[in-house]
């Protein structure tokens, strides 16, 4: 079952420029939605391997971007700061 945007997040207009084509976020959840149910993502496996993770880098940038537009964040904001 594929997944949507939030309503409010649906045809939001950001300032940042984006190369990215208007449906990349459908096509990569319909591409996901194929992966068998046990797929693991890397940081997953990196984790498990007790290797380096860097969702710290991924959650700050998430945060800086959130601030930027005017979007709030607060997971990623609760989850950076416990780094």
């Amino acid at each position: 079952m594929a997944a949507s945007w939030p309503a409010n997040m649906k045809n939001r207009q950001s300032t940042k420029s984006s190369l990215l084509p208007a449906d990349v976020a459908d096509k990569t959840i319909e591409v996901i939605s194929r992966f068998p149910y046990d797929t693991k993502t890397s940081m997953q496996l990196d984790r498990e391997r007790g290797n380096r993770i860097e969702i710290d880098i991924f959650t700050n940038y998430i945060r800086q971007s959130g601030l930027e537009l005017g979007i709030p964040t607060q997971l990623h904001d609760k989850i950076y700061n416990q780094f």
